[in-house]
This record gives C-alpha cells, structure tokens and sequence, in this order.
C-alpha cells in the first residue's frame, strides 16, 4: 500500500521546480529505491506519515516524514508548481502543526536537515549538524580515526562550526551551522 502513495507524493515533487532542476526524487539516481525502501521499513514499525493538500480534488503538495518517539521528522516536501501562488508546501506545514497540536502526539519537529528558507520560517530553535564521510575501501585507520576526531572536536563559536577542518592531505570534512 506505501509504494503507490509514495510514487504519488514524489510525482507531485517533480511537477515543483525540483523536477524542472532535475533534482527530484524520481530524476536523482538511487533516490527513488532509497525513499521507497526507508519507507517501507517505517511502515512496518507504525511511523510513517505521507501527508497530501488537496486543492478542488486534486494533490497539490506532498510531505514525506515520520514520526517517532515524540517527534515528527520532515526531510521531504514538495509541490506542483501550478499551485505555487497558493503556498502550497507551506500550507500544508501548516495544517500538519495544527494536527499535531491538537493530538498532542508530537512535542517537536525535526526538518531532519540543513535550514532552509522554507523551514526556517518555522523554526524555534536550532542545533548543529555534521557530515562525516567514511570509506571502507583504501583509506587507512589513522585517515578514519583523525576524520572522526576532527567531527567530534566541540566548536567553540559559531564562526568554527562553519570551518573545515582539514582530516587528510586530499580530503576535508566540514560542518555546517544551524542557527
């Protein structure tokens, strides 16, 4: 029952201007098995949510989250471009919060990404997040270990949070700041 409700939802992405980009889900390589098979998984243990606005019958936007222990995460939205005066993405944020406040299911959301324009409007607080890219193949330990140690160091300021630092000779991990 997910995969077709799925197809739907990223369908509606692609009509956005992340399918004129073609950096939707269905037009980025890999992404549509990854999404499907995450999907299916949270499925199973009860945490999925695909939330659709419809518009005189028709889907017009489409959020791809879940939730779990108390928070909602939203790593996904998108909306057709045909509807864009309507603020449909937000809209449909919108409608969910109202939801989620009225069932008092969720105490918090979690954009489950960097900030972006569209979430940063409704955002009460923020944290840092951190990208570590780890290979299995030739990198030595000591290249691992010191990418690892680089990532965990705790930034001072905000101004650091934003830095890379350098873990190897060819290589950099950076972090970003969310605030």
């Amino acid at each position: 029952e997910v995969e077709p409700l799925l197809r739907l939802g990223f369908e509606i992405e692609d009509r956005g201007w992340k399918g004129v980009a073609g950096t939707s889900v269905l037009r980025s390589a890999g992404a549509w098995d990854y999404y499907r098979e995450q999907a299916s998984i949270l499925a199973e243990q009860g945490e999925l949510m695909l939330s659709f606005l419809e518009h005189r019958g028709e889907k017009i936007a489409f959020e791809y989250g879940w939730i779990s222990r108390g928070t909602y995460y939203s790593p996904k939205v998108g909306y057709d471009e045909a509807h864009a005066r309507l603020s449909p993405g937000q809209l449909l944020r919108y409608r969910l919060f109202e939801q989620f406040f009225e069932l008092e299911a969720v105490q918090q959301v979690d954009f489950a990404g960097p900030l972006a324009e569209a979430t940063e409007k409704w955002v009460t607080s923020s944290y840092g997040i951190h990208r570590l890219v780890a290979s299995v193949g030739t990198w030595n330990g000591n290249v691992l270990l010191r990418a690892y140690r680089a990532m965990r160091r705790k930034p001072s300021s905000a101004s650091d949070r934003c830095e890379a630092q350098p873990v190897a000779e060819t290589s950099t991990a950076a972090c970003a700041a969310v605030s």
